[in-house]
């Protein structure tokens, strides 16, 4: 077979096998072989001044060598490297990550993490009404005022929240100011005893309409809207809408949000967008 022949079978044979990585330390082997023993016996053809290069046919032959080499471990498979490595790539291959879970939600408050892994959590997470309350952007928004959230440990407050009454008051511009004044000009204020009571009742249904007077005669209600941040959220009409929802109403009151609206990490989950992404992940 003629050079030229055996030449263009080397190329093909090279083209058939691609690109390919050798394992490590292959070339450094090559070219120590290649620079030692070999050069000895190879033939070689001199240049003026006394300079060197080994034949073609010496140079093809490890070639084809080192491609034959290449080939095999390219189907077989390279050898192992260091010792303790041995089966990382089929481990990677094999992993799955696994499900999201509260623990997984980084925060820098380690009250937020004390209650995401808490059972008053994981109470939440199975009541599917305090669930839907605490996914409704208007109530979250609230929420996020400290005043506010301290408020709702009062069940006073978490009644008039819900109480229809209310709404409506809070939904008329005029029984909303009648309210106002009201209690601004102290006829609710710290009324103590059967006779103050009766008192208050009297000028009430002198100088105030039927609704008006009705939350008036409730010491609850009055302490309740006595508080800014309550009277604020009543005045928010987007507010004042999620609370008519029955579910959202009922959720006010659930063993599961009463315990979450006293935990210290609560308002910080909330504050923090915390809660939200655990919900997510559940």
């Amino acid at each position: 077979m003629s050079d030229t022949n055996q030449d263009d079978r080397l190329t093909r044979l090279l083209d058939e096998l691609g690109p390919a990585d050798p394992p490590a330390g292959f070339a450094r082997g090559v070219m120590t072989r290649i620079g030692g023993g070999e050069r000895r016996t190879a033939r070689v053809l001199r240049f003026g001044r006394g300079g060197m290069v080994m034949t073609k046919k010496v140079l093809l032959g490890l070639a084809a060598i080192a491609a034959l080499i290449l080939a095999f471990f390219t189907v077989r498979g390279f050898p192992a490297v260091d010792r303790g490595t041995e089966g990382t790539i089929g481990a990677a291959k094999k992993y799955q990550a696994p499900q999201l879970s509260a623990s997984d939600v980084t925060t820098g408050d380690a009250t937020v993490q004390d209650f995401l892994q808490s059972d008053t959590f994981d109470r939440l997470t199975k009541d599917q009404s305090a669930r839907a309350l605490l996914s409704d952007a208007s109530f979250v928004a609230k929420l996020r005022d400290q005043k506010f959230a301290d408020a709702l440990k009062d069940s006073a407050v978490r009644d008039a929240l819900r109480d229809p009454l209310i709404a409506r008051i809070f939904g008329d511009a005029a029984l909303q100011s009648e309210l106002e004044r009201a209690l601004r000009d102290g006829l609710a204020a710290n009324v103590k005893g059967a006779a103050a009571e009766a008192a208050l009742a009297a000028r009430a249904r002198a100088q105030y309409s039927s609704a008006v007077r009705d939350v008036l005669a409730r010491e609850n209600y009055r302490s309740a809207l006595g508080r800014p941040a309550v009277w604020a959220a009543l005045s928010d009409a987007g507010f004042r809408q999620a609370m008519a929802r029955s579910e959202y109403a009922a959720a006010l009151n659930s063993q599961a949000m009463v315990a979450a609206f006293s935990h210290a990490g609560f308002q910080a989950a909330i504050r923090s967008n915390a809660l939200a992404s655990a919900f997510a992940a559940r």
